[in-house]
This record gives structure tokens, C-alpha cells and sequence, in this order.
């Protein structure tokens, strides 16, 4: 079996979901105490950070047109969320967000490896991944100085945030433009009406360096204070990008339930966004939202896309992996934490119950996915072409 990164890394990000989810059950228990900086961690530098991973790695070369991975890339890769695991676990949170860093400057390298002008050169949208990845070598300084004694953070919270709302966010709206309208099969997917059509480059390098200067601007704003300021700026800088690259008011050409999952997280992340920027007193409500119906159902379409198809297996099978038990429990999972927000009585017995049914949906996914990656495919076999994209014409 030839060792594709998502074949280690999702594991490992699975078992960072069920560790960070189920820490609020034993909470509710009594046998913990409020863990909520923990699962925050765990949730977003170890489960959304190990599938990022796992992804970045695997299709980076569809994406750019550039080499395979290399074997220490991968193994640096695993030895960074391991570490971060193990450290978070631990209760040891300098070694934990030194491991984050360690991915992060393996991600940076290999995507900057692959990024270099030549032979059409990589796809625009690739601005998005090296900005994600900024932020987030960014965000783990501030969180690995301040868990050191090192320095405190400028702003309370904003380390990590520059982790979950600034390199997830950045990777999900700008890969998520190259993938997602291909995967569902909206008409003309790679094109930016009235901006760019498909690969030409000026008119699309122009608007996403609108939008990644207003991610970007979001932060400043953070560091001053002005978290009501960074919501409104992540919100119109997300707008474009989900309508006019993700295409959202389009309905998916594909008549399949993976379709629908992944046009339906564009609109959990749309609308996540938005209710954080219009009713900033229940900003964690509308960052679940987007934690959860945005990234989280994105996350388990994108795996089931790079499970099936990059495995060799039969598109047919994405249907056996992705089918409505995880995804109603993930439902599930963002009503019960919703309710938290708006039931304060009952806000610990709801965060127990969100975190379960979270586990299990992961679980539930997990089931079928694991026996996927553990199953050979020819050494010689090239990557499939639903993770390649089409050579961009040098425009």
C-alpha cells in the first residue's frame, strides 16, 4: 500500500475530534474541570489542522502541477500533529503548539516548493493557502510565546482565532473555490462571471487580493479590539468569494447527497459569518455555526472525495461513506450546542450532548472511511481527476 497522507493524518485528526468533543461529557460528569481552552485546541489545531494536512499534502500536486510529496515532508507532517496531540493531552501546551508549528512550516514549505512560476505556474487560488498558512505560523507563535511565558497575546483569544477564523477560513474559501463547484457539478465552475474566465489570471488575481486583503484587514482589527469591526470584514470578505467562485446561488448539477453536503457547508459557512457580524452578542453561536456546519460538514465531504476517488475506489462509494447517520448527528451535535446558547440553565448538559453526538457522527463516518484508506491502490496509479486541475493559461 503506497502511504498517501491522508491515509495517517485523517486517522490522526478523527481521534483529535472524539478527544476535544468528548472532554464535555466527562465534564458534565465531574471528572474534569471546564475544559473549554482544551477542546478549543484540540478541535481546531488538531482535528481541522490534521485533515488540512492530510489534504494539502496528498492533492497539492494536482492542484499546482507541481512533485509528490516527499517522504520527510509526510513524516515531519505526522511527527507536528502527534506532537501537538500528545502535548495537549498532556496538559504541556508549549510542546503541543510546538508541534503546530511544526506542521504548519511543513505545509508552508511543501506549498511554496510548489508554488514557483513556471510551466503555467499554480492556479491563482493558491494565494489563499499560502495566506491561511501565514496566519495560522502567525497564530501558533502568539499561542506557543504565551503557553512559554514568552509574552502575552495582544488581544484575548486572537492567537487562535488567527488559526480557526484566519487559516481555515482562508484554506476553505479559496481551495473550496477550485473544488466545490467541480465536485457538484454547477455549470462553468472555474469561472468569476463579469471578473475572470476559467484560468485567466489578472482579473482573478486582482479580486482575490481584494478578498485576502480584507481577511487580513479582519486581523487588524482584532489585535485593536474591534472584534465587532474583524466580524463585518471576514463576512464581505467571505460574500464574493462563496457567490461568485463557490457560486452558492446555484443549486449543484449533481443530484447527489455528497453534492448537496458540500454546497450546503458554503452556506453554513455564509451564514455563520453573518449572524457573528449582525448579532455580535451570540458570537459563539455563530461561530459554531461556522465551525460546524461549515467546516466540520465540509471537512467529512472533502475526506469522503479524497477517501473514494484518490483511493482508487468507485465514486459509488462516497454514498456508503458519507451517508445520513454522520450526517444527522452532526445536525444533531449543532442543535444541542446552539441550545447551549440560548438555554443557560441547561447550558453544560447541552455541551455534553453536543460533544457526544459530534463523536459519534465522526465515528459514524469513520466506520466505513478507515477500510478505504487502509486498502492498496497500484503504486503506479496517477491521481485522479477529480484532484487535478486543468494547467491555468498563462493570461
Amino acid at each position: 500500500m503506497r502511504l498517501d497522507p491522508y491515509r495517517v493524518l485523517f486517522p490522526i485528526g478523527v481521534a483529535c475530534a472524539l478527544c476535544g468533543a468528548l472532554l464535555w461529557p466527562i465534564h458534565a460528569a465531574g471528572w474534569i474541570p471546564y475544559p473549554g481552552p482544551a477542546h478549543r485546541a484540540l478541535m481546531i489545531q488538531g482535528f481541522e489542522t490534521s485533515f488540512v494536512a492530510g489534504f494539502v499534502l496528498t492533492a497539492l500536486s494536482g492542484l499546482t502541477h507541481g512533485g509528490r510529496f516527499h517522504p520527510a515532508e509526510l513524516a515531519l507532517a505526522i511527527a507536528g500533529v502527534a506532537l501537538f496531540g500528545v502535548g495537549a493531552a498532556a496538559g504541556a501546551m508549549a510542546i503541543a503548539q510546538a508541534g503546530f508549528l511544526l506542521t504548519v512550516l511543513v505545509l508552508i514549505t511543501a506549498s511554496g516548493r510548489r508554488s514557483a512560476p513556471g510551466r503555467g505556474g499554480p492556479p491563482e487560488e493558491i494565494v489563499f493557502i499560502l495566506l491561511g498558512l501565514a496566519q495560522g505560523l502567525t497564530g501558533g507563535a502568539m499561542l506557543l510565546g504565551q503557553a512559554a511565558g514568552w509574552w502575552n497575546e495582544p488581544a484575548p483569544g486572537l492567537g487562535l482565532r488567527l488559526v480557526s477564523l484566519g487559516m481555515v477560513l482562508s484554506l476553505v474559501i479559496g481551495v473550496g473555490s477550485l473544488l466545490v463547484p467541480t465536485f457538484i457539478g454547477v455549470r462553468d465552475p472555474l469561472s468569476l462571471p463579469r471578473i475572470a474566465s476559467p484560468h485567466e489570471r489578472r482579473g482573478r488575481r486582482a479580486f482575490y487580493l481584494a478578498v485576502a486583503l480584507l481577511l487580513a484587514a479582519s486581523f487588524v482589527a482584532e489585535g485593536l479590539l474591534h472584534r465587532a469591526l474583524a466580524a463585518w470584514l471576514r463576512a464581505l470578505a467571505a460574500t464574493p468569494m462563496l457567490f461568485l467562485a463557490w457560486k452558492l446561488h446555484r443549486r449543484p448539477g449533481r443530484r447527489a447527497l455528497h453534492a448537496y453536503v458540500l454546497w450546503s457547508a458554503g452556506w453554513g459557512v455564509l451564514a455563520g459569518l453573518w449572524l457573528t457580524a449582525l448579532w455580535p452578542s451570540h458570537l459563539l453561536a455563530g461561530e459554531h455555526i461556522v465551525f460546524i456546519a461549515g467546516f466540520g460538514l465540509l471537512t467529512m465531504g472533502i475526506a469522503t472525495r479524497v477517501v473514494t476517488v484518490h483511493g482508487g475506489h468507485a465514486l459509488a462509494l462516497e454514498r456508503r461513506v458519507l451517508g445520513v447517520p454522520p450526517l444527522a448527528l452532526l445536525a444533531l451535535a449543532l442543535a444541542s450546542r446552539l441550545g447551549a446558547e440560548f438555554a443557560p440553565a441547561r447550558t453544560t448538559p447541552l455541551l455534553a450532548a453536543s460533544g457526544a453526538l459530534w463523536a459519534l457522527a465522526w465515528l459514524a463516518w469513520a466506520y466505513p472511511a478507515v477500510p478505504l484508506m487502509l486498502a492498496t491502490r497500484p503504486a503506479a496509479q496517477p491521481v485522479p481527476a477529480p484532484l487535478q486541475i486543468e494547467k491555468p493559461a498563462a493570461r
